[in-house]
């Protein structure tokens, strides 16, 4: 075992371990709670990761700071950590219990998320365990009646194994797998309630963050076939900021294709645009929308069509699919925020 510092890296070095059939993840998932809300970075190009988000009337609060060395986790490390999660879920549903360390091989991962076994990709790999171990957060949502009142990281611990093998006539340590034990916020989450949003296998190939949080956003709504979100609720919870004219830049450019025509690049989710001033049908993508009546319109594993036929006011509105027990997670710590501040 060792630190994940200094340690050569070779695909020639990645051994599975056999964990039994209570250690093999047949599909890599999410907790609601943590698709709702921006808490990974877009870009390692940020140097702070600060989401506040009114519910109901209160404001739910993250904010991360990156280790100077390796930055703020993003979107693209979130891939590993829901591994992490989904593979502790999966025991825990198996066996009865929530583990509070996971074994995990390279291999096994990328074969997952459907990436190519290359040195790059084992780079990448250990790039994300140490973002997610050395970044802090603090949050004031709680999870299974747990708050915590410091700093603390997505992984409280990661340890490497690797084995010394004679690679080209030279004696090297290659990785063959990860220890990870999660903190404690993650771990409650689950005891609590194991059952996670299933992810489109397509999901891991995108290469955008920004689609992949409009993915996100729209898959946690897992009730509604077809529902709206205006401009300024998706900008919210996408987490990209308050430039409206760049967000819709970005939607137009990364969601829609080019031609504004054909499927876009949300899986399994044909998108439309819409506008309250004129809401019988969906609208042109390069039609001029004032902000305030922007709205999209996403429908669940449909083909994309050139004409949403369809009255906006129709439509349902996007509500996220939160348990009751997020519900609660997420409301007594808000209330107990807004206490802290009336009282300060």
């Amino acid at each position: 075992m060792a630190a994940l510092d200094g340690v050569e890296h070779y695909e020639v070095g990645q051994l599975d371990l056999d964990l039994g059939d209570s250690g093999r993840v047949a599909g890599i998932g999410n907790k609601p709670l943590l698709m709702v809300f921006k808490f990974f970075a877009l870009a390692t190009t940020e140097q702070s990761l600060v989401t506040r988000a009114p519910w109901d009337g209160v404001s739910v609060e993250l904010r991360c700071e990156p280790n100077p060395k390796y930055g703020l986790a993003t979107q693209f490390d979130k891939h590993f950590f829901m591994f992490v999660i989904s593979k502790m879920a999966h025991i825990k549903r198996t066996c009865g219990s929530t583990p509070r360390k996971v074994d995990v091989t390279i291999g096994e991962y990328l074969r997952a998320t459907n990436t190519t076994s290359t040195g790059y990709a084992y780079d990448q790999v250990r790039l994300s365990i140490q973002r997610l171990q050395s970044m802090r957060i603090y949050t004031n949502i709680e999870m299974n009646g747990r708050g915590v009142d410091e700093w603390f990281s997505w992984f409280q611990r990661a340890s490497m194994h690797y084995e010394t093998r004679n690679v080209g006539g030279k004696e090297r340590r290659c990785m063959t797998s990860f220890t990870i034990e999660p903190c404690d916020w993650i771990v409650a989450a689950l005891e609590e309630d194991a059952e996670l949003l299933t992810y489109a296998p397509e999901y891991f190939q995108l290469k955008s963050a920004f689609v992949q949080r409009v993915y996100e956003v729209a898959r946690v709504e897992s009730e509604q076939e077809i529902f709206k979100i205006s401009l300024e609720r998706l900008m919210l919870q996408t987490g990209f900021g308050h430039d409206a004219k760049a967000f819709r830049k970005n939607f137009r450019r990364q969601v829609v294709n080019s031609s504004g025509t054909g499927q876009t690049n949300v899986p399994e989710h044909a998108v439309y645009a819409f506008t309250a001033a004129a809401p019988e049908t969906s609208v042109d993508w390069s039609q001029r929308v004032k902000a305030e009546d922007q709205w999209y319109v996403f429908v669940r594993n449909a083909p994309q069509q050139a004409v949403l036929e369809k009255h906006l006011d129709d439509i349902p509105e996007w509500e996220p699919s939160l348990s009751d027990y997020e519900m609660r997670t997420i409301t007594p710590s808000a209330e107990k925020l807004k206490e802290a501040v009336m009282t300060s």
